[in-house]
């Protein structure tokens, strides 16, 4: 097991203050969904042309957005970025906050379980921050440090059992990459010691995959799912294989995938045969039970929810620069049905909740949040 520890935590400036607006006003509200026009995001402040959607709470209540501040004046005392945090009830938005960020490269963050702290890559993966909302402190817990080994991740962060998991690399005291891998942070109860664990050797995993793989997923806390080249009866193809902890195996060979997302012991995943057919399967490699979802149809967008049991697909209809999007249940055997509010609609992103039940949709139109049935 490799561990790479640092003790030395710097606290930031305080953030800028949280700033309220009602949004009961110019909210459209229908019978399965709301939606906040691009109008009234604009009269709220926000530059649609410049927001993103960064990251949601696990129970769907928060949605963190991010823009960068071209204000001169908030530059000048440290703020680059601004976050938009949007409130969610059981009628639909309740309030926004913004809330001034001072940290000058910020790529990728991620809730923490309960939304109380939003982590925080920056610096290409060099620097990582943790912000705690109650306080409004930003703590830097570990940065590059000349002539000292340490851990670098890429823009990617997966929560699982209240830990966060990176994929990245461990580098040596010169900065030279040591191995590939996906980390998990490790914290002591005071928060003033932390450790890059391995959980996964990455690298070690890729050199005896069958080709150099065009698509990857982690599933938190140690397997994997890649997309390789490979060699059927038929010739050459492409191979979904797993790696369950242990062991590399393939469960499926096609011409080419259309997407996939992965959770535990499942994986949703769009494949195009020989023959020419396209299937969107859902399989539980553990119980080795597959689903046939929809039709031949070139899904794309694939999401899976946290227990596996719903799966979100969308359709794109590029002549119109339509989309709509489709969930299934596994208490009804996965048959889809379209999302209100995200039926025809321009092209847009998405984030959907871990608990499998809240989704926001962000495009020219507006920002628009449901709950599936």
């Amino acid at each position: 097991m490799v561990k790479i520890y640092y003790r030395s935590f710097v606290v930031l400036p305080a953030v800028g203050l949280f700033l309220f607006f009602g949004l009961l006003n110019g909210v459209v509200q229908a019978k399965d969904f709301s939606m906040i026009p691009a109008a009234k995001l604009v009269q709220l402040g926000v530059n649609p042309k410049t927001f993103l959607l960064w990251t949601i709470s696990s129970d769907g209540s928060l949605l963190v957005g991010h823009e960068p501040i071209s204000d001169l004046k908030l530059k000048k005392q440290g703020f680059i970025h601004q976050l938009r945090l949007f409130y969610f009830g059981p009628k639909g938005f309740q309030k926004m906050r913004t809330l001034y960020l001072p940290i000058v490269r910020a790529q990728q963050s991620h809730l923490d379980e309960k939304g109380e702290n939003l982590y925080i890559i920056g610096n290409d993966g060099a620097d990582f921050y943790r912000l705690h909302f109650a306080t409004k402190h930003v703590t830097r817990f570990f940065h590059r440090v000349p002539n000292r080994a340490g851990f670098r991740a890429y823009p990617l962060i997966y929560l699982e059992g209240g830990k966060f998991f990176f994929p990245g690399y461990f580098y040596d005291k010169d900065g030279y990459v040591l191995e590939h891998v996906v980390a998990r942070l490790d914290s002591d109860p005071g928060n003033k010691s932390i450790a890059f664990t391995r959980v996964l050797a990455d690298q070690a995993i890729r050199k005896i995959l069958p080709g150099p793989a065009s698509n990857w997923e982690f599933m938190p806390p140690d397997q994997a799912m890649y997309i390789v080249p490979t060699e059927s009866k038929e010739g050459s193809a492409m191979a979904l294989i797993v790696y369950d902890g242990t062991r590399t195996r393939v469960l499926d060979l096609g011409v080419a995938f259309g997407g996939f997302a992965a959770t535990r012991n499942r994986v949703l995943y769009s494949i195009k045969r020989s023959s020419g057919e396209r299937e969107t399967l859902l399989k539980d490699f553990i119980l080795n039970k597959t689903w046939t979802i929809g039709g031949h149809e070139p899904y794309v967008y694939h999401y899976l929810s946290h227990d596996g049991k719903t799966v979100l697909l969308a359709i794109l209809d590029y002549k119109h620069i339509l989309m709509t999007m489709y969930y299934g249940k596994e208490e009804d055997n996965f048959q889809l049905q379209p999302i209100p509010g995200i039926l025809n609609v321009p092209f847009g992103t998405l984030r959907y909740s871990d608990d499998g039940k809240h989704w926001v949709f962000f495009n020219k139109d507006g920002l628009a949040y449901g709950i599936l049935p």
